[in-house]
């Protein structure tokens, strides 16, 4: 994945399974990775596991819609 370090990632479903895989290993190949997920107590299990430089975890309602978000730098 050369050339992709310092991009923006965005990924849904970040908070387990396969969206899991994918956001930490983006992390892991240099991206800043900004994930959505509708299940707030995956992505604090999630971001707890993460090392990174900076965490950041909100929990905002969009439209009915309540999403956990986060984003790694």
């Amino acid at each position: 994945m050369e050339g992709w370090r310092g991009r923006v990632a965005v990924v849904t479903g970040a908070g387990s399974g396969i969206g899991a895989a994918v956001s930490c290993r983006l992390l892991k190949e240099g991206l800043t990775v900004f994930g959505l997920d509708v299940n707030l107590g995956s992505m604090l299990r999630l971001v707890s596991t993460l090392d990174a430089r900076e965490k950041k975890v909100w929990n905002k309602n969009f439209s009915s819609l309540e999403l956990s978000l986060y984003l790694v730098i």
